[in-house]
């Protein structure tokens, strides 16, 4: 897969509960277009990206696909309480050779990933509760993470609406320094101190709007910022505390 491809997976995955609802605001069906990514990098000097990409997303009564990762509900998925069974496709990677550092150059490449995993919807007075766990089956690191976040929409009289998001995510002790640790191997490759990750995790906050042109054509936008965790920023392959991305696309909706 290109490194094109692996961040354009990567932009819907990092934003897919927000870009869903900005899409879809409760409609079931099919929905197409295309959007812009722009988000900044992690890895030591390595660059943004910023690629156009197509979308595709169904919301049906208790089956939904959004772009990268496909859900089922126990419920109905306008249901206030729900229990879903996920499949995602985890976009983080590192290629080497998207580094400029000579250093970097010689790590070793961190593959994008599956995960599968339950996650419970639980209504507020106000707002969600999104908690989920996943396990990574793809044979690259054998970790999981577990997730738990506020979600808030609000829909203004007219056709716009609003979805915010608030949470932490924790990554295993495999995941993360799958990410972002540097084995002893690689150190002597390369000359960077090895370091450990242990389990470690970001919070992160999520932004999304629309605004319906027609019944059917519907544009929307979304950004987003984390803030990792001092064991991941420690690292000697990191130089960004806090990432940041933004998608705006037109979706129509069938």
């Amino acid at each position: 897969m290109t490194n094109i491809s692996r961040t354009i997976l990567m932009a819907v995955a990092s934003m897919a509960l927000v870009i869903s609802y900005s899409v879809h605001a409760r409609s079931d069906g099919v929905a197409v277009g295309g959007a812009y990514h722009y988000s900044s990098d992690i890895y030591k000097d390595t660059d943004s990206h910023n690629e156009g990409f197509p979308l595709i997303s169904y919301r049906g009564e208790h089956v939904y696909f959004q772009g990268v990762e496909l859900g089922v509900g126990l419920m109905p998925l306008d249901a206030p309480h729900n229990i879903l069974w996920q499949v995602t496709y985890d976009g983080r990677h590192f290629d080497p050779d998207d580094s400029d550092n000579a250093a970097m150059q010689g790590l070793n490449e961190r593959h994008a990933t599956g995960l599968t995993g339950p996650e419970l919807r639980y209504s507020l007075p106000v707002g969600q509760l999104a908690v989920k766990a996943a396990l990574e089956f793809t044979n690259e690191h054998h970790g999981y993470l577990l997730d738990a976040s506020w979600l808030y929409s609000y829909r203004f009289q007219g056709a716009t609406g609003l979805t915010t998001q608030i949470g932490y995510q924790y990554n295993s002790s495999k995941m993360s320094n799958y990410l972002y640790g540097v084995s002893e191997s690689e150190s002597a490759q390369t000359g960077i101190t090895s370091y450990d990750v242990g389990g470690s995790g970001s919070w992160y906050a999520a932004l999304g709007g629309f605004a319906e042109l027609t019944s059917s054509i519907r544009l929307f936008a979304g950004a987003k910022l984390t803030y990792f965790d001092k064991d991941i920023y420690d690292s000697p392959i990191v130089t960004h505390e806090v990432t940041h991305s933004l998608n705006v696309g037109v979706a129509y909706r069938f």
